[in-house]
């Protein structure tokens, strides 16, 4: 029962940080925009972001009625938590490809060589790592 009550508040903080780490990272992108377009593509980035982690944390909240079901296991109803949750994690791995590939249409303007292109966005995907 004890984990069962840890899981709640660590499942709305996760959400959260996660919320505040992409938003952070995708703000940053937006400083060193190229083009209108880059920011287009940001800014909806933004919105799922902001749309999956919200709703995630807040599902939390209204996933077992009563909410004491959650922990306790007493009569009520809960949504399908495999479902909820395999869907955030889709949508987080989903963002996070796009946060690693955004930087590299930064590169597209830049006066180099073909090749320091490819070692400079080598050297930006070892943040994938």
């Amino acid at each position: 029962m004890s984990e069962q009550i840890t899981i709640f508040p660590v499942s709305i903080l996760s959400n959260l940080c996660t919320l505040f780490t992409k938003t952070s990272i995708l703000m940053f992108y937006l400083r060193f925009s190229t083009s209108r377009r880059f920011d287009f593509v940001v800014y909806g980035v933004l919105s799922i972001v902001i749309g999956y982690c919200l709703s995630g944390a807040t599902a939390v909240l209204y996933a077992c009625q009563p909410i004491n079901r959650f922990w306790d296991f007493s009569p009520g109803t809960c949504i399908n938590g495999d479902a909820w949750y395999g869907t955030l994690v889709s949508l987080n791995v989903f963002t996070d490809a796009i946060l690693l590939l955004l930087p590299i249409w930064l590169l597209n303007p830049l006066n180099v060589g073909v090749l320091q292109k490819a070692a400079i966005a080598a050297i930006l995907g070892t943040g994938g790592l």
